[in-house]
């Protein structure tokens, strides 16, 4: 309920409330060099 709230606030004031396609694709890049410094150390 309240990430949907953030939705409709985002888009009502034009800004994000929460993490953004940017966020979640520095996540993915983070965990991809953190998996591959695992599997060779």
């Amino acid at each position: 309920m309240i990430e949907a709230a953030l939705f409709v606030r985002s888009i009502a004031e034009g800004v994000p409330h929460g993490a953004t396609l940017g966020d979640a694709i520095r996540a993915a890049e983070i965990l991809e060099a953190i998996a591959a410094k695992a599997a060779n150390p």
